[in-house]
């Protein structure tokens, strides 16, 4: 969702932190229209619980929904730009972007695997792209072809 500044995802998805989202938010009144008024007619109207929910999240910045979604136990994160993401303290962390060197190209960012398990063994060294045509013979005699190919 759109903030003041920013992105957002809300995650409320369970009656009770609905409930919550929107009195925390100061739109406690919504839940006492009639598509809203109890948990069977919230969860029949949930498209239109979004739409409200689109309709409040401009009122503020994304810290200040993060820290109201904070206080009233409702999931919510910021959603980054993508020129955002080297930046971000979790990423880094993670050691989900590096710096390599390609022999042509130069230097370049590289995009790891965004998920790692213990048991797995620790990040191979990944291969840099081809350049184009750089392995046309291979494939072509893979193929069962020759090479050079003729027309």
């Amino acid at each position: 969702m759109q903030t003041k500044d920013g992105w957002i995802a809300f995650a409320p998805y369970v009656d009770e932190r609905w409930v919550r989202f929107f009195e925390a938010a100061g739109h406690g009144d919504l839940l006492k229209q009639e598509r809203f008024i109890d948990k069977p007619t919230r969860r029949a109207n949930m498209s239109q619980m979004f739409v409200e929910m689109a309709r409040i999240s401009p009122e503020r910045t994304t810290d200040e929904w993060l820290e109201l979604c904070r206080k009233a136990n409702v999931p919510a994160m910021r959603v980054n730009a993508i020129h955002e993401l080297p930046d971000n303290e979790q990423l880094k962390a993670s050691g989900l972007f590096r710096e390599r060197e390609h022999p042509t190209e130069g230097r370049y960012v590289e995009v790891g695997l965004p998920v790692k398990f213990s048991s797995a063994p620790e990040r191979r060294e990944l291969r840099h792209a081809a350049s184009p045509g750089q392995h046309s013979e291979e494939v072509a005699r893979e193929l069962g072809l020759t090479w050079p190919l003729n027309p």
